[in-house]
């Protein structure tokens, strides 16, 4: 299923990138450069930012490069063009309407496939969190394996662990054995 939502993200960027060539080119060709400079250097500031992401997050894999922490720089970018596009809109007699219509078109399958994709993706991030809170639970019995997907060494997991049950904090935390604190009568 992931397989699938990385290729509608690589079409949907691909489409984007040259709806933003066209943009550009059509601001240049009618003269609103200077008018729509700031939005150009959104855009420019997304892309770079996302290169520069890019090569920092090669050596760890495609999952990590499509993680979603990344994406808020990239959306500067769509409002850039989205900004842009509607310039075009307004200043050239509802010449850029299929441009416009176009641009909103993507931003609203954007946030389609960002919200569908969110929820498959949360849901496997909770089974394995689950899985992962288990086996901290259980440390003392838990295979070297099954902590080894929460930190490279087992060892030091246990020994955190143990810290962990000391005083009873995160998994070992219990609401039934802790005294809550009473609450101020004044301020």
């Amino acid at each position: 299923m992931s397989f699938i939502f990385v290729h509608i993200s690589a079409v949907l960027g691909v489409l984007i990138v040259f709806a933003t060539i066209i943009s550009i080119s059509l601001i240049i060709k009618n003269g609103l450069f200077e008018e729509t400079s700031e939005w150009i250097a959104l855009i420019a500031f997304s892309i770079s930012s996302a290169i520069i992401t890019t090569i920092g997050r090669a050596g760890f894999g495609l999952e990590q490069a499509l993680s979603s922490r990344y994406v808020t720089l990239s959306l500067l970018g769509i409002l850039g063009l989205y900004l842009i596009v509607l310039r075009l809109k307004g200043v050239i007699n509802n010449g850029y309407n299929i441009l416009y219509k176009l641009i909103l078109c993507f931003i609203v399958l954007g946030l389609v496939f960002g919200y569908v994709s969110g929820i498959f993706v949360g849901e496997i991030i909770s089974e394995s969190r689950e899985k992962m809170a288990f086996s901290v639970l259980h440390f003392d019995t838990s295979s070297d394996e099954s902590l080894i997907s929460i930190y490279p060494d087992a060892h030091i997991i246990r020994d955190r662990a143990s810290i962990l049950k000391k005083y009873k904090l995160n998994v070992f935390y219990n609401t039934s054995t802790m005294s809550l604190m009473p609450l101020p009568t004044s301020i």
